[in-house]
């Protein structure tokens, strides 16, 4: 058993954590930053141009749009690792090649999304709380380890996890319940995610109402 920051105990073997310990290096290296590409829709139908627009937005569509931006050469002085939706860690470009060796070729390290969005009943489970309201809660944790398993046996070495707590001091939010369920949540994610030799992101993000 090796000792982790902080000096307590790890659970991980040593190989394991000093493969998360190298990730991380790298991921938080001066100058370099994260390129978010885990949108499910076409990307280039954010620009909502004319003629973007008239793209169909299919599955070998998006991998010719992303493999081209993955490719572009000099992204890696700024970036150091690319988050990518579920759909992206498995597509190929044209030539066959997975995107995931693109990013990989390119000196970049491939992550991976890995929440599935809000429930929008809330953590309360109905459409209205206790409080005559819901609060979002997270989902993702029931297969979340089969998932990163898979998403490290495709590439990945860090994933991604949003979750949101929402902020109205009128409607007295966030409760206590709802702050515990955030902090529980991203706790599991980044133990089960580490297990399985991602680095966890761990975003909570704070969403005035």
């Amino acid at each position: 058993m090796s000792l982790a920051l902080g000096g307590l105990p790890s659970v991980l073997p040593a190989d394991k954590l000093a493969e998360l310990k190298e990730t991380a290096g790298k991921l938080c290296a001066p100058g370099k930053g994260f390129l978010a590409a885990d949108e499910s829709a076409g990307p280039w139908l954010r620009a909502r141009h004319v003629e973007a627009a008239k793209i169909p937005d299919v599955a070998e569509n998006r991998a010719e749009y992303r493999s081209m931006c993955f490719a572009t050469p000099g992204l890696s002085e700024h970036i150091g690792g690319v988050i990518l939706h579920w759909e992206t860690l498995f597509q190929r470009d044209a030539q066959g090649k997975a995107i995931v060796d693109i990013i990989k070729d390119n000196g970049m390290i491939p992550g991976i999304k890995v929440d599935k969005g809000y429930n929008k009943k809330g953590i309360w489970g109905t459409p209205v709380g206790p409080l005559g309201h819901p609060e979002v809660a997270t989902v993702g944790l029931d297969d979340l380890q089969q998932r990163c398993h898979q998403a490290y046996e495709q590439g990945a070495r860090f994933a991604k996890w949003r979750n949101v707590l929402q902020l109205d001091p009128a409607k007295q939010m966030p409760t206590e319940l709802a702050i515990a369920d955030c902090a529980h949540t991203l706790a599991r994610y980044a133990s089960i995610s580490q297990s399985e030799g991602l680095v966890p992101i761990v975003e909570p993000e704070i969403v005035p109402n």
